[in-house]
């Protein structure tokens, strides 16, 4: 009887541990919302994190929490009075810290992913999002009161003060040079200091000049004075390099990518159609290749459940492509299978004024866009086209190349292959010669 007692016992105990386990695992994701948002905004959040309400732990943030880490770093233009983003957050045991974002206009997933690392964190998946255009300078305080909540764990204070004044610096330098610049230097910076154990300030100045010059990015003297200051800071702190470079490196090479594709503003005509027509080939035969380098998201994983539709047309990124909103895919899927062989694009972005999460109106919102114009008109891109392939021809014609569909209809598959790729090499010797 008294066996029978004890087993009866030690499995109520295991499933109450079991219980507890289940419980522990549906809480550590958590949802927080703007204390200022109206209650039918509220539920649109929810539908746009796909998760259930009672499913996660909710808190709200005020002002007032973001006032604590904002003041004497933000203006009160920056701080506001209001506060309206929102986030979901995932602890995670390996991959980094991805990070999705929509409707904030004024901080980008990279900023919120770089300046997370410097709050300590090293694995962690976000959204932050808000039903209506905002800034996004209450989003991290959000973040980072929902990653204790979620983790069960507490920050350093001076780290969480850190990343603050790391977000606003990037944000404010990003008007003048633009946000892919500035995060591109201050996570470059970061990233030498932190992984050289940099303290000295002399040295840590040259790292930042350095840096800039690399950049071909010109600082007045304030800015690298405030960007020596906060790397002082941070190199004064216990960072683990190895923890937080899956997360560096990434959005290293994000702004790389945003800042290769942007640098076609600069160049001229010939460069800009000669670099349009190499990704036009190159995006044809390595699509395979290069899907297969992304990295791949968890089917489970937060940043892949949003309904990116709930938001409509939305201003988003994301650390991983994969997380994109989907209506930004679609268009760049149209765009690759509509848009002439030989168009290329002009990147315009308008700063945002940073009030949205101070507005006094919830209406006033603030926007970023990005404009895609044409070098050329599309007639001019097409006539182009008729003229290269006339060229083209004729050049084959020269070779004595013979006619096409009758070697199509003689060759095996790999005959074809390899007669476009030459037909591709032949096309692009002749634009090189064309262009220099």
């Amino acid at each position: 009887m008294k066996k029978k007692l004890f087993k009866m016992t030690a499995a109520a105990f295991c499933l109450s541990c079991l219980v507890s386990i289940t419980a522990f695992a549906d809480s550590s994701k958590v949802v927080t919302l703007g204390s200022n948002l109206s209650q039918e905004q509220k539920d649109t959040m929810f539908k746009y994190f796909g998760v259930e309400k009672n499913a996660v732990e909710v808190i709200e943030v005020n002002n007032t929490e973001e006032r604590q880490y904002l003041e004497g770093i933000a203006s009160e233009e920056v701080i506001g009075t209001r506060t309206y983003s929102c986030s979901y957050i995932e602890p995670t045991t390996s991959g980094g810290i991805q990070v999705k974002t929509a409707n904030l206009t004024w901080v980008t997933s990279n900023m919120i992913a770089s300046t997370l690392t410097t709050a300590g964190i090293t694995n962690c998946n976000v959204v932050a999002a808000c039903p209506i255009e905002v800034s996004g300078t209450g989003a991290l305080t959000g973040i980072l009161k929902a990653y204790e909540k979620a983790s069960d764990g507490t920050l350093s204070e001076d780290k969480k003060q850190l990343a603050t004044d790391e977000l606003i610096q990037t944000g404010e330098l990003g008007d003048t040079i633009g946000k892919d610049k500035a995060i591109q230097l201050i996570n470059g910076v970061k990233m030498e200091v932190i992984k050289g154990e940099v303290t000295s300030p002399e040295e840590i100045k040259g790292i930042v000049e350095k840096a800039a010059s690399e950049a071909s990015v010109t600082l007045t003297g304030d800015q690298v004075a405030s960007l020596t200051a906060l790397m002082e800071k941070i190199g004064a702190q216990d960072y683990d390099y190895e923890s937080l470079k899956d997360t560096l490196n990434r959005v290293e090479n994000n702004v790389k990518d945003a800042l290769d594709n942007a640098s076609e503003e600069q160049k001229n005509f010939f460069s800009k159609l000669w670099d349009s027509i190499k990704n036009f080939f190159s995006n044809l035969f390595d699509k395979d290749e290069k899907n297969q380098e992304s990295e791949t998201l968890a089917p489970d994983n937060i940043l892949n459940n949003t309904n990116d539709s709930i938001l409509g047309d939305v201003v988003g990124d994301a650390t991983n492509d994969q997380a994109n909103p989907s209506t930004e895919g679609e268009n760049q899927e149209t765009n690759l299978e509509t848009q002439p062989a030989f168009d290329t694009n002009k990147e315009t972005q308008n700063e945002t004024i940073k009030s949205s999460e101070s507005s006094t109106n919830i209406g006033e919102t603030n926007e970023e866009t990005s404009a895609n114009d044409n070098l050329t008109n599309p007639a001019d891109s097409e006539n182009q086209e008729d003229q290269n392939n006339t060229e083209i021809t004729s050049n084959d014609n020269e070779t004595g190349m013979t006619n096409e569909t009758d070697q199509t209809e003689n060759s095996t598959g790999s005959d074809i292959e390899t007669k476009a790729e030459n037909l591709i090499d032949k096309f692009i010797n002749w634009l090189k010669g064309l262009f220099g």
